[in-house]
């Protein structure tokens, strides 16, 4: 069972004394780093996001240790946890810049299999438990969002990526979540456009009538991959490509019957893309 605490309460800490020792600058801006993390973190997780400062294996226990002595964290079987209170006094003079920053590390530090290089974070085992999963979601959304107000597109970029990685943990395979991770990315991978091909395969086996518009994403989830493998994107269909996309643009002229309320708005959707595909065919073939 998880448990989700409500983080929108307004608490003003800052008219309470809750007897704050005295920071050096080097101390404020570790407690300052350490406070992206909402709930607990371990000792590994810690030294991923305190990775600009030269600490290595026991250092980051001693430091670690210490502050639970000044009481600046809790500690219980082998997780730290930093008090709100803390978190309020240390981050009063934080920027955007260093929040995005900082809340990717943490997200990293959560999911550590979303990260190209080998790094530390938590053991894989315990990585993909739900709750864990949920939290460095939140961390990449959070990411996310910032790096786009402050235009860090390749921040923007990496909590793009490590999104999408984790979005397969979170959601069971379905049309809303293939068309938002489709929506984040102007590329698609091959396992995108298999899962969206394997969902529509079975819902066909089936007889279940699928919607027009899940059928044309389907089809430009296969065009996209095909224009990604050719950066000059100077696609040179192969005729089994060709005619699977011809068919899925057929099929989804043939489910617009299936919905006569919307039969003339989606057949215009889907007569228009058909048209500008087969328009592309005629000028290659031309040489134009």
């Amino acid at each position: 069972r998880i448990v989700i605490l409500n983080q929108d309460i307004d608490i003003d800490y800052g008219s309470r004394e809750f007897g704050l020792p005295k920071l050096d600058q080097e101390e404020s801006n570790i407690l300052t780093l350490l406070s992206a993390f909402r709930f607990g973190f371990t000792q590994s997780m810690a030294s991923l996001i305190l990775s600009e400062y030269d600490f290595r294996g026991l250092d980051i226990r001693r430091l670690l240790k210490s502050f639970v002595e000044k009481k600046l964290l809790r500690y219980w079987q082998g997780q730290y946890h930093i008090p709100n209170f803390v978190k309020v006094k240390v981050n009063q003079k934080t920027n955007k810049t260093q929040l995005a920053k900082r809340h990717y590390d943490a997200g990293i530090a959560l999911a550590p299999y979303c990260s190209k290089s080998e790094i530390p974070g938590l053991a894989f085992d315990t990585a993909y438990l739900p709750e864990y999963i949920h939290e460095a979601g939140y961390h990449f959304r959070q990411s996310f969002g910032l790096a786009q107000q402050i235009s860090d597109f390749n921040l923007r970029k990496s909590a793009a990526f490590a999104l999408e990685k984790i979005q397969r943990f979170v959601d069971l395979q379905c049309w809303i979540s293939i068309g938002a991770a489709a929506r984040k990315r102007k590329k698609t991978s091959n396992d995108e456009y298999e899962f969206a091909k394997e969902l529509l395969e079975s819902q066909q086996s089936v007889g279940y009538v699928t919607h027009p518009a899940r059928i044309l994403l389907v089809c430009q989830l296969k065009i996209v991959l095909l224009a990604n493998r050719h950066p000059t994107r100077d696609i040179e269909y192969k005729e089994d490509d060709r005619e699977e996309i011809i068919k899925l643009f057929e099929s989804a002229l043939e489910a617009c019957d299936k919905f006569p309320s919307e039969k003339s708005v989606n057949q215009l959707h889907v007569l228009s893309k058909y048209a500008f595909f087969l328009a592309n065919l005629k000028l290659r073939a031309t040489g134009q």
